[in-house]
């Protein structure tokens, strides 16, 4: 096959490879420079009611290792006060999370990463 023949093959993926890395720069830049994480304590904060109640399923599977929330009832912190978790009573007296799971499902390979490369490397150093 002739090297032309090969270029001309080839030429599309130039501006989707550079599309993809200032798509990727951009998103970069917005959290370095956001900071979602850094006002999470604080009233109207980038990431908080709804949004907490939707996502509660990944620390409480991954961090918590406890789906039945019993962890909130034993835990010294204030998880309704720091907006964490709000768990409902179910009619058979467990605690359950009253919005779906389908954005933790979304989030869930990712979070499982960041978490295992926490326990792999920041937490066992400290």
């Amino acid at each position: 096959m002739p090297i032309n023949m090969l270029k001309d093959k080839l030429s599309f993926l130039k501006p989707s490879f550079i599309s993809t890395l200032v798509i990727i720069g951009i998103l970069f830049y917005s959290q370095m420079n956001i900071k979602p994480w850094k006002n999470a304590e604080k009233q109207h904060s980038l990431i908080d009611w709804d949004v907490t109640s939707y996502y509660a399923y990944l620390p409480a599977y991954f961090v918590h290792d406890d789906l039945t929330l019993s962890f909130t009832d034993n835990d010294s912190i204030n998880y309704s006060a720091k907006h964490q978790f709000w768990p409902e009573k179910a009619p058979n007296g467990g605690k359950v999370i009253k919005t779906t799971m389908g954005l933790s499902y979304d989030g869930a390979p990712l979070c499982q990463f960041n978490i295992s490369i926490c326990r792999k490397w920041i937490f066992k150093a400290l």
